[in-house]
């Protein structure tokens, strides 16, 4: 198991963009620590002549339709229901970029 210490939490926390206090940064160590031990158990089992499960109930299928083109609406009623456009074209907020 790797080891989870405060700078490990620190990264990861700025990794995802959350601020944490202290007091947060050490209940997470914690939390990360039983995770990875709880991971560690689990990859301990014997699962090799375990055929693998794909769905929890094997009497489960996807009903599927036939894929078939239909009326659709105007362009022109389309881009009355859009808050702006360029054209014939939503025009749509910039992305935000996280640093």
């Amino acid at each position: 198991m790797a080891e989870i210490d405060r700078e490990t939490v620190k990264h990861l926390s700025q990794l995802c963009r959350i601020n944490c206090t202290e007091k947060e940064i050490e209940k997470l160590q914690v939390d990360l620590k039983e995770i990875l031990s709880y991971i560690d158990q689990i990859n301990e089992v014997d699962t090799d002549n375990v055929p693998p499960c794909l769905h929890v109930s094997e009497d489960v299928f996807n009903v599927m339709r036939d894929d078939v083109s239909g009326p659709s609406i105007s362009r022109d009623f389309f881009l009355t229901n859009a808050p702006a456009h360029i054209g014939s074209m939503i025009s749509v907020p910039p992305a935000n970029k996280a640093h």
